[in-house]
C-alpha cells in the first residue's frame, strides 16, 4: 500500500510540531478530529465520553509528539492511544458501577437490618409489655 498525499502532509505536520510549530498542530488537530472521535464513539458508545476521551488523548498526543520516532506512524499511533484510553475509560465506568451497586446492596442489608434504630412504634410497644 502505498503512501497517499494525505499520509505524506500528516508526515510533515508531525515533523513540524516536533519542533514546536503551533499552526501544524492545530491543523493536525483539525485533520485527525473527527477521525479519532469516530473511533472513540465506537469503542465507548457514548459520544459525551467519546468527547473526553479524545480530549484527554490529544494531551497524550501532545505530550509525546517529540517521542514518536517515525512521523509514518502518526496513524496507528495515534489510534493506539484513543484505544487505550477508551479502555481507561470503560475501567473506570465498571469500577463506578461496581462501587454503587454494592453501595446499593449495602443500604438495602441496613435497611432489612432489624437493629438499625428504626424498629417501629407497635414492635416497642409489644417489647415493653413483656
Amino acid at each position: 500500500m502505498g503512501r497517499t498525499q494525505e499520509d505524506i502532509q500528516d508526515e510533515l505536520l508531525v515533523l513540524r510540531c516536533q519542533r514546536g510549530d503551533g499552526e501544524a498542530l492545530a491543523a493536525l488537530i483539525a485533520r485527525w478530529q473527527t477521525r479519532l472521535g469516530r473511533l472513540a464513539w465506537r469503542l465507548t458508545g457514548d459520544r459525551e465520553a467519546a468527547r473526553d476521551v479524545v480530549q484527554d488523548a490529544w494531551l497524550a498526543i501532545v505530550r509525546g509528539m517529540g517521542r514518536l520516532d517515525d512521523p509514518v506512524r502518526f496513524r496507528s499511533w495515534a489510534c493506539h492511544i484513543v484505544r487505550n484510553k477508551c479502555a481507561d475509560w470503560t475501567r473506570r465506568r465498571v469500577t463506578q458501577r461496581t462501587a454503587a451497586r454494592d453501595l446499593g446492596d449495602s443500604a438495602a442489608a441496613t435497611r432489612s437490618d432489624p437493629t438499625d434504630g428504626r424498629e417501629s412504634a407497635s414492635e416497642i410497644t409489644r417489647l415493653r409489655a413483656r
